[in-house]
């Protein structure tokens, strides 16, 4: 493993822990990459994940654990960070410890206010 790239995304990865209160199960892998083969990951936890008022959803499935299915309250512009702390929310509820990995977020539906509802996309 590339020394910058795990120095980058352990500063990257701290900076989620510390939002996160309580345990943090959340890997962020959202982040942007430099060019190149070593692809070392940029900070973008500050950037507005998406514009608006956005709640997030995701289904529990009983075979990754027990739970329930997820629906966070809405928020207004929410950060990558933001977004981070709603999946270590969504990981804990939803009872899936094996998808940790947020990679990307979907929007599933605009509302006629405008909100827009939000998905996970989690790897593992």
């Amino acid at each position: 493993m590339n020394k910058k790239w795990k120095e980058s995304y352990d500063k990257i990865q701290g900076r989620v822990e510390k939002a996160v209160k309580g345990e943090c199960f959340v890997k962020y892998s959202a982040y942007q990459k430099t060019p190149g083969t070593a692809g070392i990951p940029i900070d973008n936890l500050d950037a507005v994940a998406v514009k608006g008022k956005v709640f997030f959803v995701q289904p529990h499935h009983s075979f990754w654990g027990k739970g329930k299915n997820y629906i966070s309250k809405t928020v207004q512009n929410p950060t990558w960070l933001d977004v981070a702390v709603l999946a270590n929310d969504m990981i804990k509820t939803v009872g899936d410890k094996h998808h940790v990995f947020l990679e990307e977020i979907e929007e599933r539906h605009t509302y006629y206010d405008k909100t827009k509802q939000m998905h996970f996309s989690m790897g593992s």
